[in-house]
């Protein structure tokens, strides 16, 4: 714990004998002097609470030693302290977030690059069917039309399939509401199939979905709240269909004591708890920004289903409770843990934002103070010389 000490010591002489003892200057030495003592301890080896003691400590008997502990400067030692402390943190999760930008940048490119291989194959069995006779090609054109609508999500084709599928509903006429409902719940259930299940993928996929479905309606100018509420009702029950899956999955690795470990789980219980918010987020998006019709169709399907008792809740908490159970039987500690920290970090949230408020509250009124005392001062000086 020296090591910080001595850094803090070290650079204040130096400071002094250039003549540069400011504010900055003391807050910039120690704010070094603690981060660089964290950096060179081994990874969750470094005392935090210690460190931050010894350097305030440090910078304020440095200062009191020469006669430059005021008000400001020993602002500026607590300050660079838990500067330094934070510029740690705040380094690691760039470097972090840094990685994910990586991340994300190379999986655009290995999506595209499975897109065109998928692309790829699908052409080559369509030239395959060229070779055989007109029942087998006719057969094998169907299977990769079939093939093409289970891969639409991953060829980019999910809105345009829709609503070319949406629109020629409206054309036929018949049925319209049933017939939209099947063609977005077929299309949500394929998206969900082909990409990772997760909140922000039925968001993303249920807002692409609803929004080609009543494009082709206000396109059209025909059918647009049969087509709205077919839409609605069919995303509903795709992403309904696919967390019965995910449950399903979840129940098997249960049963099996397999596969999934403890991260995934938990981040699969949080996905299936914010799935119904991410539903109706999209429902919301697509409602704020579609015609005057789609948007009371919408909004009117929401407050419906708001106070009524959908299968999709009632699927996701099953769906939630498996991991939940899952997760004890995995490590019974972990949810005791969680929430004995969640208690923990309400409770200091708690009681700092009760500090900070008040001293707010202080600040506020120590300016308005100071701006009466510098207006009466201000009117005072008036009158003198008058």
């Amino acid at each position: 714990m020296n090591e910080v000490k001595d850094k803090i010591v070290e650079g204040l002489n130096k400071a002094r004998e250039r003549g540069e003892v400011t504010t900055a200057k003391v807050k910039s030495i120690v704010q070094e002097a603690v981060s660089e003592t964290v950096s060179s301890a081994k990874e969750g080896t470094a005392n935090i609470n210690e460190i931050t003691k010894k350097a305030i400590s440090a910078g304020i008997q440095e200062l009191e030693k020469s006669g430059e502990a005021t008000k400001e400067n020993i602002a500026s030692v607590v300050e660079g302290a838990v500067n330094g402390i934070k510029r740690i943190g705040q380094e690691k999760i760039e470097s972090i977030q840094k990685e994910l930008r990586e991340l994300r940048l190379k999986i655009e490119g290995k999506e595209k690059e499975l897109a065109n291989n998928v692309r790829e194959a699908i052409n080559a069995a369509k030239e395959t069917a060229g070779t055989f006779s007109k029942e087998i090609e006719f057969e094998i054109e169907n299977i990769v039309t079939d093939i093409k609508l289970k891969s639409a999500e991953i060829l980019g084709l999910t809105r345009e399939t829709v609503k070319q599928a949406v629109t020629k509903a409206i054309e036929a006429g018949k049925n319209i509401e049933e017939i939209v409902a099947n063609i977005t719940k077929d299309a949500i259930q394929k998206a969900l199939v082909e990409a990772r299940f997760g909140a922000e993928k039925v968001k993303e996929v249920s807002t692409t979905v609803l929004s080609a479905a009543i494009e082709a309606a206000e396109e059209t100018g025909s059918h647009i709240r049969k087509v709205s509420k077919g839409a609605v009702n069919g995303v509903r029950d795709g992403i309904t269909e696919a967390v019965k899956k995910s449950k399903e999955a979840l129940l098997e690795a249960k049963e099996k004591g397999a596969e999934f470990v403890k991260g995934d789980i938990a981040q699969r219980r949080r996905d299936l708890e914010a799935v119904e918010d991410a539903f109706l987020d999209a429902v919301d998006n697509v409602a704020r920004r579609s015609s005057e019709a789609v948007s009371e169709t919408l909004n009117e399907w929401k407050a419906k289903a708001s106070v009524t008792a959908s299968e999709l809740r009632k699927e996701v908490t099953e769906a939630a409770g498996i991991a939940k159970e899952h997760l004890k039987e995995l490590g019974k500690d972990v949810f005791d843990k969680s929430a004995e920290l969640v208690s923990k970090a309400a409770h200091i949230i708690a009681k700092e934002s009760k500090e900070l408020s008040e001293r707010a509250l202080k600040v506020a009124r120590g300016a308005l103070e100071g701006a009466w005392k510098g207006a009466k001062g201000a009117l005072k000086e008036d009158k003198d010389d008058k």
